[in-house]
């Protein structure tokens, strides 16, 4: 697709003021989110389509690009994963791709469900928990809220209960978060994603918290105080999003909205936390059944769903056998140290004479000094005799 970056002034009133540039100018963004939360429908937007989008099933692609100055091409290529698979994760983000520093995740949320909104998004920080290495990398995350057409229309208290909580999250994650729809203002959403996908250094002077309005916070410019104030809510004062903390935030958005997340939710995180493989098999889908069974389709599915799951695997292999080649050439290069390291100390004992040959030489040396003393005083003892002689003979 072709995309172009808006030029307009957004209704959160900033502007890109520079472009960050690095070495590769390919980004990788991998959307991800709850079933029906709008991902296909947002990148719809992107992409100004106006025809409705078909679900996705496992993984699918897309991509945006534009013209820098100096025709300079930069190419934004977007996964979608489909059906809250956190295994499709290691296969878009490698970790060659998160070295360059080009990486967006864009987890999105749906605001008509409240408490499945708050608990998917804690579920995908644990899928990245688990995925990712955050003591090496730290991968650009934007929340994006999706369906602001039907929260606006939730009772006050409701609507500050949960902008105060997806605050909450995104603050304890370092994220980015924003409220959009994809019927509404799909112009101003355009020009704030282009400027994510595209890695646009982004300053904004004030964030746009009122939950009457589309909330904007970029990462790093809210306040915890100003945060636990915001709502009804009675959150923790805390520096991580920890399990304890989440679970205590589920509870209490749980009580405000007295409904619990769906028992897909609830079993996800818990797999996430107790490490055990998760069944993505939906019970509520129809997809599979006999009664819509079309015999081509789902063959080509599953071979479909087999080459995924075969290029996982080679995916992994792949990685393991690029970590154990880097394992061995930091061996090679410590051996090659140490050996290095002892021809130098080699060199320095030959050029340097040791401890022992130096009291050696310090003892033949005293030996000849007693020597030669000894054959002086001698010398002089004979000489004295020699003169006694002579100045007897001269008295007689």
């Amino acid at each position: 697709m072709e995309y172009e970056m808006m030029k307009e002034q957004t209704i959160f009133d900033y502007f890109p003021s520079e472009v960050t540039m690095p070495a590769s100018i390919d980004s990788y963004i991998c959307v991800c989110g709850a079933k029906k939360a709008g991902k296909s429908s947002l990148i719809a937007v992107l992409q100004n389509q106006k025809e409705e989008p078909k679900p996705t099933v496992g993984l699918d692609y897309a991509y945006a690009r534009r013209t820098r100055p100096g025709s300079i091409k930069e190419v934004a290529n977007i996964y979608e994963i489909g059906g809250c698979v956190d295994e499709y994760i290691p296969i878009v983000v490698t970790e060659e791709r998160l070295e360059s520093k080009r990486v967006l995740f864009v987890i999105v949320v749906d605001l008509s469900t409240p408490t499945d909104a708050v608990a998917e998004l804690i579920a995908w920080f644990e899928a990245f928990k688990k995925h990712i290495d955050h003591r090496k990398y730290n991968p650009v995350i934007l929340i994006c809220a999706n369906k602001f057409d039907l929260f606006k229309n939730e009772i006050v208290r409701e609507r500050k209960a949960l902008a105060q909580a997806l605050r909450y999250v995104a603050h304890l994650n370092k994220a980015h978060l924003l409220f959009t729809s994809c019927r509404e203002e799909s112009s101003s959403y355009r020009s704030i994603l282009g400027q994510f996908l595209f890695f646009v250094k982004i300053t904004k002077k004030e964030s746009q918290v009122d939950p009457d309005r589309p909330l904007f916070v970029v990462a790093g410019t809210d306040d915890a105080q100003a945060i636990i104030e915001a709502g009804p809510l009675k959150l923790d004062k805390a520096q991580q999003l920890t399990e304890e903390i989440a679970t205590s935030l589920l509870q209490k958005v749980t009580d405000c909205f007295n409904t619990k997340p769906s028992q897909f939710v609830q079993t996800r995180l818990n797999c996430f936390r107790t490490g055990v493989q998760m069944d993505y098999t939906d019970p509520n889908d129809q997809t599979f059944t006999e009664e819509f069974a079309e015999t081509c389709i789902d063959e080509v599915f599953k071979q479909k769903m087999e080459d995924i799951e075969l290029y996982r695997k080679k995916k992994e292999q792949l990685e393991k056998e690029a970590r154990r080649e880097k394992e061995l050439q930091k061996q090679k290069e410590l051996q090659k140290q140490k050996e290095a390291q002892k021809q130098k100390s080699k060199s320095s004992s030959r050029r340097t004479p040791s401890k022992s040959s130096t009291t050696k030489a310090k003892r033949s040396e005293e030996k000849k000094d007693v020597s030669n003393k000894g054959h002086k005083e001698e010398k002089n003892h004979n000489h004295e005799q020699k003169y006694d002689a002579d100045n007897q003979e001269t008295k007689n």
